[in-house]
């Protein structure tokens, strides 16, 4: 037996064990009560609350999500461009969509090894608001491990049929179509726990019923979706396009009319994607609710300068994308 036949046995084997896993879990708690659940839910709690200063957390939090989501929009990125080269008979594109395959397969693992510190520390700050929220929509929140497992093995699947471009087409589609859906799961997970006031009124429906299937998604923010992942994953992979381009131009192998076109296809990637970002990233904004007292602060307005600074680089970088 080959050792890639036995990767995929093994993978298998334990995308089965964890759906036994989670069918066992939910046949598990079946048979009790709420008030049973709670009480082992409160004896499991920690009762020295944070482990450190809070700050230190939050810090820690921010810098490893930095590069968690860096990766996330990588991997999302390389698919959307994969699946358009793949449909254009031009060599240059053929060859550097099977490029940004490549990105996108090695991407994933990484955004999911680095996705678990940040997560981690948000809970550990947040854990009533987190815990609540992945409540309302537990079992959206469970499948969302089920999601990203075939979103990753559809993945594979494209680049190991990447010399066939209509079969890597499909297996791309998949791919990023499951990765879009993990990201909606965890946006709504994080979006839902800003509003705790609301928590009692989604769950019983204004007090009518108890909402208890998991199955309910209770808010969602279109243009924060889109300015957290669709639009960044477009304007980041093509500063990797450039990137690509300027790291590989200097080996011989690499020709460079190939070279120029990876340039500056990422560098027009960058700005249609970085003007999307700045535009949608302005409409969240502006939807958050005047209580929060967003639309006058000043970081608010910052991220949004950090973004412009960002697009003229990127505007200035279209003269000459391989020597920015």
């Amino acid at each position: 037996m080959s050792i890639t036949v036995y990767q995929n046995l093994t993978r298998w084997f334990l995308l089965g064990l964890l759906a036994l896993m989670l069918l066992g879990g939910r046949l598990a708690f079946a048979g009790q009560s709420p008030a049973e659940v709670g009480a082992m839910l409160k004896a499991m709690a920690d009762p020295a609350g944070a482990p450190f200063f809070p700050v230190v957390m939050q810090v820690l939090q921010v810098l490893t999500w930095a590069l968690h989501i860096l990766f996330v929009w990588t991997s999302i990125g390389g698919l959307f461009y994969a699946i358009y080269g793949f449909t254009r008979r031009d060599e240059n594109h053929q060859r550097l969509a099977r490029a940004m395959l490549e990105l996108s397969k090695v991407s994933v693992s990484l955004a999911i090894v680095l996705g678990v510190a940040p997560l981690l520390f948000y809970q550990v700050i947040y854990d009533p608001l987190w815990y609540a929220s992945a409540n309302l929509s537990a079992s959206w929140y469970i499948m969302f491990i089920v999601f990203l497992l075939i979103g990753y093995y559809l993945i594979w699947g494209a680049y190991f049929t990447k010399m066939k471009p209509q079969l890597a087409i499909f297996f791309s589609i998949g791919g990023v179509i499951f990765l879009l859906l993990v990201g909606f799961i965890i946006h709504v997970v994080n979006y839902q726990a800003l509003y705790p006031e609301k928590w009692v009124e989604w769950y019983t429906s204004g007090g009518t019923t108890m909402n208890h299937s998991g199955w309910n998604i209770y808010k969602f923010n279109i243009f924060r979706y889109l300015a957290f992942l669709v639009f960044p994953a477009v304007a980041v992979t093509g500063v990797f396009m450039m990137l690509y381009a300027w790291y590989f131009g200097k080996r011989p192998e690499f020709e460079k009319s190939y070279v120029d076109f990876s340039a500056r296809l990422g560098a027009k990637l960058a700005l249609v994607g970085g003007a999307g970002w700045i535009v949608f990233h302005i409409l969240y904004i502006l939807s958050i609710p005047s209580e929060w007292q967003a639309k006058g602060s000043i970081f608010s307005w910052l991220s949004v300068l950090g973004l412009l600074l960002c697009a003229g680089v990127i505007f200035i970088a279209q003269k000459n994308p391989v020597g920015m």
